[in-house]
């Protein structure tokens, strides 16, 4: 990480990777490797992880555990700035 315990502000962003947006770039929009069927596919995991609010995997439960982990490595008083992707 970037930031450590002499941080006295962290900044991180969260979002395209962990709502799977470079497979939707492959699967729906590159011609050599796209198709409905992958897109569809990839479109339907995307739509599972944003509106997932409780599970594991969905981007709440993901946002918290980022931010959680970011969290252990700063001193109490740091302060942390997330940048998230417009979903």
């Amino acid at each position: 990480s970037l930031c450590d315990w002499s941080s006295d502000v962290c900044s991180s962003d969260l979002g395209g990777n962990d709502v799977g947006f470079g497979d939707i770039v492959i699967r729906c929009f590159i011609p050599l490797t796209s198709s409905e069927d992958a897109c569809d596919t990839v479109l339907g995991n995307t739509r599972q992880i944003i509106t997932d609010l409780e599970g594991p995997n969905g981007i709440y439960q993901r946002t918290k555990r980022a931010l959680l982990s970011l969290r252990e490595q700063l001193k109490p008083e740091a302060k942390v700035v997330l940048a998230a992707y417009p979903l």
